[in-house]
């Protein structure tokens, strides 16, 4: 599971490996990437690559990415799971508690 940040995009892309998780070269046929929840990040891929984008207001929502090639006859699917964190410290704000009348 990773972490991404409420202000940033995620920057996906897939390549080929050996069983020991080298890359190697391969010719991908095809890809079809789909989002388990579009409510916590939307998902604009093209090809071999993808961009995830988390949604306003998502913080702590989970999603799961999933990328399934064709590589000549055979299928390989690859999956990563996001979820949503706060953004970065942009500055602050006075909490007022008031007390029963």
């Amino acid at each position: 599971m990773s972490d991404i940040r409420a202000d940033q995009t995620g920057a996906l892309a897939i390549e080929a490996v050996d069983v020991f998780g080298n890359s190697v070269p391969a010719i991908i046929d095809s890809v079809v990437w789909t989002n388990s929840n579009d409510a916590a990040a939307t998902l604009a891929a093209s090809g071999n690559s993808a961009t995830l984008t988390p949604v306003s207001g998502a913080v702590g929502q989970s999603t799961t990415v999933t990328a399934v090639a064709t590589i000549g006859t055979a299928t390989f699917t690859a999956t990563a799971d996001f979820t949503v964190v706060a953004a970065g410290v942009a500055g602050i704000r006075i909490v007022t508690t008031l007390s029963p009348p």
